[in-house]
């Protein structure tokens, strides 16, 4: 029961660094009363999964865009290998997204693999924060994807899919998944805009990607 604690409070901390998503709702959602032994409390609590239980297929594909999605895709000049090279850098991160500063590897990891985690030091004008991430997919020359915050039933994905085009050239797509922005019942007057933001940004990042690469 001490684990599941601290669990549970690991994910309240989480939360409430989330954009507009304050102390109270965080506790709301990270372990609400009517579900406490339901689905929710599985997912924020990871050690009540069966091993087998909620199991996920993970997949950089491209989505359809929605209220809960968007997408964006520019063509590089450069191999798949060296931009997903690029991609999977933390110290190059920051200069690619109109939000994050600096990006630092959790639990002594010292590169991106499927379950390296890592923070994320974000500001969108005045407002400033930090995200723990979890990496879950990490396919060399192909794709690369994570989840913030990890083990949340919210929790946004984020993905890069990159498509060879030539042997000096790919197409690579930023794509972002993010259930909360269906949830407005859920965090009141906090996503209005928000799903419009994040597609922008993808669109900057993948501008600023484009030109990384440029001759």
């Amino acid at each position: 029961m001490a684990e599941l604690t601290k669990s549970v409070a690991e994910v309240i901390e989480q939360l409430s660094r989330l954009p507009g998503v304050g102390r109270k709702s965080a506790e709301r959602l990270a372990w609400p009363p009517s579900t406490r032994t339901g689905p929710r409390c599985r997912a924020v609590c990871p050690e009540l999964l069966d091993p087998c239980d909620g199991a996920q297929i993970n997949d950089t594909a491209p989505m359809e865009p929605s209220a809960t999605n968007g997408t964006a895709t520019v063509d590089v000049n450069a191999s798949a290998a060296d931009v997903y090279t690029f991609l999977t850098d933390l110290e190059r991160l920051p200069t690619l997204s109109p939000e994050n500063e600096r990006c630092e590897f959790l639990d002594d990891a010292a590169a991106i693999a499927v379950g390296t985690r890592f923070r994320g030091h974000n500001r969108a004008k005045d407002y400033t924060w930090h995200a723990d991430c979890e990496v879950t997919v990490a396919d060399p020359g192909r794709g690369f994807a994570y989840e913030v915050p990890p083990a949340f039933e919210h929790a946004t994905t984020w993905s890069y899919t990159i498509e060879p085009t030539g042997p000096s050239s790919c197409r690579v797509t930023e794509t972002f998944n993010a259930p909360m922005l269906a949830l407005p019942d859920v965090y009141p007057g906090k996503i209005e805009g928000r799903r419009d933001n994040l597609e922008r940004g993808c669109q900057i990042t993948m501008q600023n990607l484009q030109s990384a690469f440029a001759d």
